[in-house]
């Protein structure tokens, strides 16, 4: 009888250790498909070296684009934002002059009708530095 009782005993354990293997491979296999259901997006580093993959360019360069990487997804992030104000300042940088010039609006993947919405207005005489000095001495007051 007690022979009897420890080779059952025996058994038990090991099927509580194939059982516990089996529940270990299914969970990582659940994560394993999860993570590939994730599209993730390569890091900005990652991106230039895949776009200039075979060409040789000096590291300034490569900074260079690795910054422009990091401002264009600064920018998408900030159009994302549910504050309205934060919103309209990102929309007003893009529709500045100088992007549309380049014609850079395409590549910024954003509707050219929101864009005109909040560029600055031929007629409008007052530059930058005015504004900016209003600004300033606005914020001097609140103080």
């Amino acid at each position: 009888m007690k022979s009897n009782r420890a080779k059952v005993r025996r058994e038990l354990d090991k099927l509580l250790k194939e059982n516990k293997s089996l529940k270990q491979k299914v969970w990582r296999h659940k994560k394993r498909a999860e993570r590939a259901r994730k599209k993730l997006q390569p890091s900005p580093n990652t991106k230039v070296n895949r776009d200039t993959k075979g060409q040789k360019l000096s590291p300034d360069v490569r900074r260079k684009l690795v910054l422009g990487e990091i401002l264009h997804r600064q920018v998408k992030q900030s159009l994302n934002l549910k504050s309205l104000r934060e919103r309209q300042a990102a929309y007003k940088i893009l529709s500045g002059s100088m992007i549309k010039h380049y014609r850079m609006t395409g590549y910024l993947g954003i509707s050219s009708l929101l864009l005109r919405k909040y560029r600055k207005k031929p007629n409008d005489n007052s530059s930058s530095e005015e504004i900016t000095n209003l600004e300033y001495e606005r914020s001097k007051r609140q103080d």
